[in-house]
């Protein structure tokens, strides 16, 4: 019989209810993605940005979507959570959930990777599939799973050639759909690959087993975020400098591995990209509660939790009528700003309208029909 102790304990349900500040993060995930992903369809190939431009979307790469796996990890470390509450310490009815959600996300994604290389959604997929078992682990295992992807990251960086398969001027990616290229690509040389990928997933999960609404935890993640990130880019900038001056080729050879950028995913980069979201995860949330009773920071937060949806339309409303307009490699920087800015608001408004006639978005609704 189902235990009904979540509904009874008062404190339970405060910690475990849902986390407002944390849809508030998503839907900045969200504005992150688009700023890049616009910026990089929008721009000529050979144009590069430079001064506080330069800084602000080189600090945005690879960070948005980081945030959002580490949401996710989040999200599934509470389903953990309350699964267990309800079925006296009992976890089948979650790992079979992830594991269909795994699926569906993985299908949807293989199925977008034909239109746009670039998808993360079939790498999510393997996250959750991998999640579906993970996840209620104890934090030991977890920490300990981490620290293994990041070293094999580095060893694979070390000994296998990352560059394979990838035409680097067109980001066109050979023999993606065939099993040893996709393999590899998911695993190893893509955008988001698993190792150390489900790294960022399976931190979210550790921090959804910390009092988030507390706000001596919410301080420790902004300082010691911002403290361990700014750690992570001076020791990038020290090391690489420090290689590069040697003029020994051998040594030189190491520099990708001290890299801060997402690809490939270095330590660094997985260590300092981890302690941002922590900040932007922990300011999220009290902001929200602080001005909760605004119009606005509801609006948003409604968006926020549509972002499945949201991602499919900014690939294809957003970037797709950019090619069909001609405006795709041909703008500025300050076009791609607005643009971006005025898609997200667009889609904001129409999330809040969408939310007054369904509990979900469009993508949402359709995953939990099939998932449950």
């Amino acid at each position: 019989m189902k235990n009904t102790t979540i509904l009874d304990n008062k404190d339970t349900k405060h910690r475990l209810g849902r986390i407002e500040g944390l849809d508030f993060a998503r839907f900045l995930a969200f504005l992150g993605m688009v700023l890049v992903n616009f910026k990089i369809v929008m721009l000529p190939s050979d144009v590069v940005t430079y001064g506080a431009a330069g800084w602000f979307y080189d600090a945005l790469e690879g960070r948005a979507a980081a945030l959002f796996v580490i949401l996710a990890g989040i999200g599934l470390g509470l389903t953990v959570k309350i699964t267990q509450l309800n079925y006296n310490g009992e976890t089948r009815d979650f790992t079979m959930t992830t594991l269909k959600r795994g699926m569906f996300l993985f299908g949807v994604g293989m199925l977008n990777s034909i239109i746009f290389e670039a998808d993360i959604l079939h790498y999510y997929g393997i996250y959750f599939l991998f999640a579906a078992f993970l996840a209620p682990l104890g934090d030991r295992v977890l920490k300990s799973l981490i620290i293994g992807l990041l070293t094999a990251a580095t060893i694979m960086l070390l000994m296998l050639n990352f560059d394979e398969g990838w035409d680097w001027k067109t980001y066109e990616y050979a023999h993606f759909f065939s099993l040893e290229g996709g393999l590899r690509n998911l695993f190893y040389n893509g955008w988001h690959p698993v190792i150390p990928w489900l790294g960022f997933l399976l931190f979210g999960v550790l921090l959804s087993r910390l009092n988030l609404t507390s706000k001596q935890v919410q301080i420790k993640m902004i300082v010691g975020g911002l403290a361990v990130t700014l750690i992570c880019y001076s020791l990038s900038s020290g090391v690489i400098t420090s290689l590069f001056n040697s003029g020994d080729e051998q040594l030189m050879q190491l520099i990708p591995v001290f890299s801060i950028g997402p690809v490939p995913a270095t330590i660094l980069y997985m260590i300092s990209a981890s302690a941002s979201a922590c900040a932007v995860i922990a300011a999220s949330i009290i902001f929200c509660k602080k001005f909760a009773k605004f119009s606005i920071v509801k609006a948003l937060g409604t968006a926020g939790r549509q972002t499945l949806t949201l991602y499919i339309l900014h690939i294809y409303l957003g970037m797709g009528l950019m090619e069909m307009n001609g405006m795709a490699g041909k703008s500025t920087v300050d076009v791609s700003l607005l643009t971006s800015v005025l898609f997200v608001f667009v889609a904001a408004v129409g999330c809040n309208i969408w939310s007054q006639f369904f509990k979900a978005g469009a993508l949402e609704t359709v995953m939990r029909k099939i998932t449950g």
